[in-house]
């Protein structure tokens, strides 16, 4: 089982948080909709997309979701460099 919470952390680790910032500005949603799509609270968004708390597997296809992209565009950003 911990190997499985430090592939997660990993995960974590590799996403571009600049890009993630412009995929929610484009989104035309506010933090608040996208964090209750997520099923989080806006406070919990906001630490998350800032880096300071790392997402759930499944808060990020929510994430995901509430964007309207795919996960394999979520894994594309996470390719780009920091």
């Amino acid at each position: 089982m911990a190997k499985k919470v430090n592939q997660i952390k990993e995960f974590s680790e590799l996403i571009n948080y600049d890009l993630l910032h412009e995929l929610i500005r484009g989104s035309n949603k506010t933090f608040t909709e996208i964090a209750k799509q997520c099923g989080i609270s806006r406070d919990a968004l906001y630490t998350k997309v800032n880096g300071e708390r790392e997402f759930k597997l499944l808060e990020y296809v929510r994430l995901c979701f509430a964007l309207g992209i795919s996960f394999t565009l979520l894994l594309r950003i996470m390719e780009t460099e920091n």
